[in-house]
Parts: structure tokens; C-alpha cells; sequence
């Protein structure tokens, strides 16, 4: 009896060990599959996987206030089981202001249903970052990927300054400066004027400094312009074809400086001219 139950027992324990073998087996052609889904996006191995983003591209609009970016991309074959997209999720970053993007820390930003979409980054003058993934219905998402960098064409700073004439007006002599964050082009000789009505001082095609209080009209259309970097130079000529240097009086700034979207960089980007892109002079005419 003795030798029977010890018999018993080594089957019991030779059918828990195949068993815990088997069980282990299946445990691991789990991981497995999950690892392989995980590591190669373009793998359907249980019909279920969100198509890999493909071919994100990245331009500046064409029209408009140039204060945007249009966002494109595709997306990969679909499972056997259908498109299990139901969104993209949209990420941006801060790529601040040198020479090339330096992006910083990711963060939500939009939910666009379909490509293409038109965006605008938070920080105007610096690189925009942005990144995307596709999203289903479930937990699961694709991998994120990277647009490369864009950065729009705006002023900085606006400077204005009395050269030594009637302080309080515009006069031949005097100076508008603009800082801008790339290279402008060098408009040549301007004509730079004054509406008392609209409260404005129009700098030729460059842009326009308004919420003034102005004494008279006058048409400083002998003005030159000069560049050195980022900055554009406009030294105010005489008016009125050259014959006086008469001045009038400006009241009111800083006021704001709006680009004009035909005035471009020295890489042929057009300005932008919406409102998140002005700024206010400093100095005094």
C-alpha cells in the first residue's frame, strides 16, 4: 500500500509540472506577441494595431495673416479588422529663438480630426514644435512622431526716435527702428506718412503704427531704409516731394506697430500681420 501511494503521488506530481509548463508557455507566447505588437508598429499580429502616422510634413500658410501652420500627414495600412482611428492628438513645444529649434517639454494641444489641419504656436516669434499620434477608441495609440520645426516672420521691437529736431513731431531726421526675429529685406527708399484722421503713420509697405493723435498729413516720400541683422532701419526724408522738412505733431504712443503682410524677410517669408504679431514702439519722435 505503501508503494502504491508513492506511486500516486509521482503521477500527481509529474501531470502539475506539465501542466505549470504548458501554462508557462502560453504566459510567455503572450508576452511575446505583446512585446512584438509594441516594438514594430507595422505589425498586426492580433488585427487590432493603430496604423504608424506617416509622412508628417510642416508649411507656413500662404495667405492670410501668416500667423499659421499647416500640419499633413497620412497613415499606415489598416488591420484586417478595420481603421481603429478615431482622433489625433497634437502635442507642441517651444523652440525658442536661436539660429536653428531647440524644442523643449511636449505638451497637449489639439485634437484634430482629419489632416490637414492650420495651427497657431503659443510663443509667435519663437520655433514651433509640434508632434502627433493617432488615437482609437480604446487606451491604445500609435507612436508619436515629429513635424519638423517652423517659425513665423514678426517684429520684436519697435523703436522710434527724436534725431535732435521738434520734440513731440515727426520731421525729416528722424528714426523708426524694427527688430524682427529673422533678416528682413531692405525696402530702399520709402515714403513714410502721416494720417491725421485714422491716427496713423504708415511706413511704406513695411507696416503701419497706429492709436496716435497726429497734427496734419504729410508724406515723408524720400525716406531710405537700411538693414543691419534683424533690424530695419527707416530714416524719415523731407515731405512733401522733398521741398520741406515741415513737422507735425505725434501724440499717443506707444501705440501699435502691424506688420503689413506684403512686406517679406530676406529669405522671401511674408511678415505677419495678425494681431498676436504686433507690438508696441518705445521712444519718442
Amino acid at each position: 500500500m505503501t508503494e502504491a501511494r508513492r506511486w500516486v503521488a509521482a503521477a500527481a506530481l509529474l501531470v502539475l509540472v506539465a501542466g505549470g509548463a504548458l501554462a508557462y508557455g502560453q504566459v510567455s507566447g503572450t508576452f511575446a506577441l505583446f512585446t512584438a505588437e509594441t516594438k514594430n508598429p507595422n505589425a498586426v499580429f492580433q488585427g487590432s494595431w493603430i496604423p504608424q502616422i506617416q509622412s508628417p510634413t510642416s508649411a507656413l500658410v500662404t495667405s492670410g495673416s501668416y500667423n499659421q501652420v499647416q500640419l499633413s500627414w497620412s497613415t499606415g495600412t489598416n488591420p484586417p479588422s478595420g481603421n481603429p482611428i478615431t482622433g489625433y492628438s497634437v502635442e507642441y513645444a517651444d523652440g525658442l529663438s536661436s539660429a536653428s529649434a531647440s524644442c523643449q517639454s511636449y505638451g497637449a494641444f489639439s485634437t484634430p480630426a482629419s489632416s490637414p489641419t492650420s495651427v497657431t504656436g503659443t510663443n509667435i516669434s519663437d520655433w514651433w514644435c509640434f508632434r502627433i499620434h493617432a488615437t482609437s477608441a480604446t487606451v491604445w495609440t500609435s507612436p508619436t512622431v515629429a513635424f519638423t520645426p517652423v517659425r513665423l516672420f514678426v517684429p520684436i521691437n519697435t523703436v522710434v526716435t527724436n534725431t535732435g529736431g521738434t520734440a513731440g513731431s515727426i520731421e525729416q531726421g528722424d528714426t523708426i527702428q524694427i527688430t524682427f526675429n529673422q533678416a528682413p529685406s531692405n525696402p530702399g527708399t520709402i515714403t513714410v506718412s502721416t494720417n491725421s484722421a485714422a491716427g496713423t503713420v504708415t511706413i511704406g509697405s513695411v507696416g503701419t503704427i497706429s492709436g496716435l493723435a497726429i497734427g496734419a498729413n504729410k508724406s515723408y516720400d524720400v525716406s531710405t531704409s537700411s538693414v543691419s541683422g534683424s533690424q530695419l532701419t527707416i530714416l524719415l526724408g523731407a515731405s512733401n516731394n522733398g521741398n520741406s522738412h515741415k513737422p507735425t505733431t505725434v501724440s499717443g504712443l506707444p501705440g501699435t506697430f502691424t506688420g503689413n503682410s506684403s512686406f517679406t524677410s530676406s529669405g522671401s517669408q511674408n511678415l505677419c500681420s495678425a494681431a498676436a504679431c504686433t507690438v508696441s514702439p518705445s521712444g519718442s519722435f
